[in-house]
């Protein structure tokens, strides 16, 4: 995400919500042949990397920026040391 290029990920913890952001498209953990065929897609559609590179720089530079969730840890403890 930080490079703004597209992203294959697994479906496992955090990496939905990243995908949710138009960042990355996912295929179930575990599985190879998901893997190769979603890459295998990339590849061959330009459009569709596009498109995954601009929602990963989009999320670089919002939800997912360095001082946003700095941010977001900093209300955390402010929560927490009350």
């Amino acid at each position: 995400m930080g490079m703004g290029k597209p992203m294959v990920l697994s479906a496992v913890g955090g990496f939905p919500e990243v995908a949710a952001e138009g960042a990355a498209t996912l295929v179930p953990p575990g599985d190879p042949t998901a893997l190769a065929t979603t890459l295998t897609r990339l590849l061959a559609d330009p459009a569709d990397r596009a498109r995954l590179a601009a929602g990963a720089r989009a999320a670089r530079e919002g939800r997912y920026a360095w001082s946003a969730v700095a941010a977001e840890h900093e209300a955390l403890y402010r929560r927490l040391a009350r």
